[in-house]
């Protein structure tokens, strides 16, 4: 608990909010990873997720806080946060792991590995598709960061002809290597040579006009989503295709439930077809599985897969669910918005990695590789559930009613009970007309 709460401050995120109910000891789909010193086993490992959790700017501050020269120099002057946060996808990671220093590993640090992944849309100028560092981030490199080994940028251009762009200015070299069965061709940036140069620019222009072609599916592809209508009951279903037409997937699949998802464990229903035929092959596809009953605001239901996917197969999974009721205190501030389940995680093992960008940092790692496994693991999206929400809007309307009748009952009543009622004698206060009509009316008499 110290540990989330040191992070949880450290990084301006809810971290904190985290407890027992959400978190589990997953026995497969997660591993101790770094250096294992002494007797480590897997019950020291704890998973757990925040859906609700979105990363914004008092994230990213503390975040390039932990960068070598922060956003003053190097890659970090980069990170303008209504830039990144503007962008069409942004994630932010933070991995900490002890290494061995030497081959016998007497000698272990801590490492600290930091990424920021974001997607933006290039610029097009006459169907021509143009990006550079400063129309992407809406500044330039200010500096080299003095206190960094080496800072590069590594720019992708495996599948595209040198002469159909112009990259400015020249790449430090342009490594070619076959990467988990793909041809791989990367442009390296030296920061530090950029410097030298006064041109603290990258950018890139396509020489032809941009015509987009129909890329290859990656060969694992997962979906997920809610099924069912009304407050009472509801379904999930996971869909999980793999693509290739040769070789069968072994999938490790993970799923945590909230408990107020009541599972129907008896409604699981486990479907397999061969995309090719359409025949049956559920029968050997389920290779082993675990299930762990939830308890009410305690534990959640978790499941665990182990698949044998078929060449060419769709496997489905579908399970029926209950929504519970909770109590009042237990409902966020929108509670109308709805309650986010934790994404499913699908572990497995690639023979070949079609149509994959590769981040800077394995390509760093792995650029002189030629291994032929790419070890995956793939999240599904969030999902947004309904529960049966109480009218919050009827405490106040309620006591704008009782105050109402009180104020008017009990004010009427202090009124009659605490005031004096004093009779008013009428004064005889005749005017001078009245005085000549009296007199005008006593002579006729």
């Amino acid at each position: 608990k110290g540990v989330v709460n040191g992070v949880s401050g450290l990084m301006c995120a809810s971290l904190n909010s985290i407890d027992s109910s959400s978190t589990y000891q997953p026995p497969l789909s997660f591993r101790p990873e770094g250096a294992l010193l002494g007797n480590v086993s897997s019950t020291l490992l704890r998973y757990s997720a925040l859906p609700r959790e979105a990363v914004c700017t008092e994230n990213l501050t503390p975040w390039t806080k932990l960068l070598p020269c922060g956003q003053n120099a190097g890659l970090g002057s980069l990170y303008v946060a209504t830039r990144l946060y503007d962008s069409d996808y942004h994630s932010m990671g933070l991995h900490v792991k002890p290494v061995c220093m030497d081959s016998e590993c007497n000698h272990v640090r801590t490492e600290l590995h930091q990424t920021l992944t974001v997607v933006f849309r290039p610029e097009r100028k006459e169907q021509k598709i143009f990006w550079s560092l400063r129309s992407l981030f809406t500044t330039k490199l200010r500096s080299h960061c003095p206190l960094v080994d080496e800072s590069k940028i590594f720019v992708d251009i495996t599948g595209i002809e040198l002469s159909e762009m112009k990259l400015s200015p020249l790449p430090s070299e342009i490594i070619h290597n076959f990467l988990y069965g793909q041809d791989t061709e990367i442009a390296v940036f030296d920061i530090a040579n950029l410097t030298a140069q006064s041109n603290l620019d990258v950018s890139c222009e396509w020489k032809v006009p941009f015509i987009p072609e129909m890329k290859t599916l990656p060969l694992l592809h997962v979906q997920r989503y809610i099924t069912g209508s009304g407050l009472e009951r509801g379904g999930i279903v996971t869909e999980i295709s793999n693509l290739d037409p040769v070789n069968s997937l072994k999938v490790l699949f993970f799923d945590m439930v909230p408990w107020y998802l009541r599972i129907l464990l008896h409604t699981r229903d486990i479907d397999c077809v061969h995309e090719v035929n359409g025949k049956s092959c559920k029968d050997n596809v389920v290779v082993s599985h675990y299930f762990m009953q939830a308890k009410d605001r305690q534990r959640t239901y978790t499941t665990e897969l182990l698949l044998s996917l078929p060449p060419s197969s769709k496997f489905t999974l579908s399970i029926q669910f209950l929504r519970a009721f909770l109590k009042w205190n237990e409902y966020p501030p929108d509670a109308s918005h709805g309650f986010y389940v934790n994404s499913a995680v699908l572990t497995t093992v690639l023979s070949q990695c079609l149509n994959c960008s590769f981040p800077p940092s394995m390509m760093r790692d792995k650029i002189t590789s030629h291994e032929s496994n790419l070890p995956l693991r793939v999240h599904t999206k969030a999902l947004l559930v309904l529960l049966p929400t109480p009218d919050f809007s009827m405490p106040y309307n309620v006591i704008c009613f009782v105050s109402t009748v009180i104020a008017i009952g009990f004010g009427s009543l202090f009124n009659l009970t605490t005031k004096t009622l004093k009779p008013e004698v009428a004064k005889n206060d005749s005017g001078i007309l009245q005085r000549l009509l009296s007199v005008f009316r006593r002579s006729r008499e």
